[in-house]
């Protein structure tokens, strides 16, 4: 039931920043030049969702400036896919430790995996596995997967 709630909240978050409430994302981009991370990610979402990738990247950026997990993971998304800027490993890998650092979980589990393929990075598998065992304690399912653990065992 939780979870049915959470998904009816986001989905009415995201329909009210997407469609009609445009007072909303003037409040939010208030916010947001005021130094409110949430208001940064809530734009960066909008940005995203209308294919924005640019004024996506540049909230998430800020999200992350301002000291954002999740926008620095948002940016290192950004920079592996070259959305809205220009496709940089480098700078991906960068943003990943930067929100692993700062316990934000698909983070650590990205920055796993470039460890695991030696993306950026010389391949060190001893790193991978401790990425991805760090990512799993903060609840990320794929991680928790790839070692052969369920997230609740994980917690323990």
């Amino acid at each position: 039931m939780g979870k049915l709630v959470t998904v009816l909240f986001l989905g009415f978050t995201i329909f009210n920043f997407s469609f009609g409430f445009p007072s909303h994302l003037q409040k939010a981009k208030e916010g947001c030049e005021a130094g409110k991370k949430s208001d940064c990610i809530r734009l960066s979402i909008v940005f995203y969702q209308k294919k924005d990738f640019t004024n996506a990247f540049e909230y998430s950026k800020k999200a992350c400036d301002l000291g954002s997990s999740d926008g620095c993971s948002k940016v290192g998304f950004h920079y592996l896919d070259g959305l809205g800027v220009k496709k940089n490993l480098k700078k991906a890998f960068k943003y990943f430790e930067k929100a692993c650092n700062l316990n934000e979980s698909r983070g650590c589990f990205n920055l796993a995996f470039m460890y695991e393929k030696g993306k950026v990075v010389k391949r060190d598998e001893k790193k991978a596995k401790e990425l991805y065992e760090k990512a799993c304690k903060l609840r990320n399912r794929f991680a928790c997967d790839k070692l052969g653990k369920d997230v609740v065992s994980a917690l323990r």
